[in-house]
């Protein structure tokens, strides 16, 4: 077994640069992971997962990818690997292979989706970043955040804004007249959420008109033209957060 090992290590050599493509600090891609992404907890539960310099790094795990075969028509690599995990070594063959938010590595006993590290960095005050709940924006204590059901409909959530409980929000970009959607509280009183049937096309409305404006002011309509709670965010950065939710949601 000995000198299989050794045999694989030589192969393993000059060859690590073909894993390049993949290189990078990933997380589980799941909707409760929340990662640090540290270059310092790599390897670490709840620290980082990354492919870099010819090997992958697991929870506690290191494999050196060797052998990689391109497969035809896809953006994937077979690799032979020389594996360590708690104190044993081994051998297999694993899949990697590039999704949309990250990489899909199948190995002989399971599938593990990792999301990259990029698209789960923070909402961030006066720009839209794209994170785990969607595109968000953050004004003060309101938080707006622009996600999608599992049919694709996109939906609005509002946090810390002032009015819990209004059910009638304006949506204005640039002044312009506005959009009203339909809110309602969520179930522990903390947010507001609004299912926005009228953008199902992502385009031709207020999503298309977010991601080309300047500023978004959201209020609640009171009636007789009269509104209240006006909230101003910045659209700096929603065009590429909004268009990387569309490719996520469709």
């Amino acid at each position: 077994m000995k000198n299989i090992f050794l045999v694989l290590a030589l192969t393993f050599t000059g060859i690590a640069a073909n894993a390049q493509n993949f290189d990078g600090l990933y997380q589980p891609d799941i909707s409760a992971a929340n990662w640090s992404c540290q270059e310092s907890q790599i390897g670490m539960d709840g620290g980082a997962l990354a492919i870099r310099g010819g090997f992958l790094y697991g929870v506690e795990s290191r494999c050196a990818l060797g052998n990689p075969r391109p497969i035809t028509g896809m953006d994937a690599v077979q690799y032979t690997t020389i594996c360590s995990a708690e104190g044993n070594k081994y051998t297999e063959e694993i899949l990697i292979s590039r999704t949309a938010r990250g990489v899909s590595i199948n190995t002989p006993s399971r599938v593990m989706n990792w999301r990259t590290c990029e698209t789960a960095a923070p909402v961030a005050a006066g720009a839209w970043i794209f994170t785990d709940a969607g595109a968000g924006i953050s004004n003060g204590l309101t938080t707006l955040n622009i996600a999608c059901t599992s049919g694709s409909i996109p939906t609005a959530r509002l946090t810390g804004y002032s009015s819990a409980s209004a059910t009638n929000i304006v949506f204005s970009v640039d002044g312009q007249r506005g959009e009203t959607f339909a809110f309602r509280q969520s179930s522990d009183g903390q947010s507001l959420y609004s299912t926005l049937y009228n953008e199902i096309f992502w385009d031709g409305g207020i999503i298309e008109a977010m991601a080309a404006g300047r500023s978004l002011t959201i209020s609640e309509n009171w009636g007789n033209g009269n509104v209240g709670n006006v909230v101003t965010f910045s659209l700096q950065g929603s065009r590429e957060a909004l268009d990387f939710l569309w490719r996520v949601c469709n």
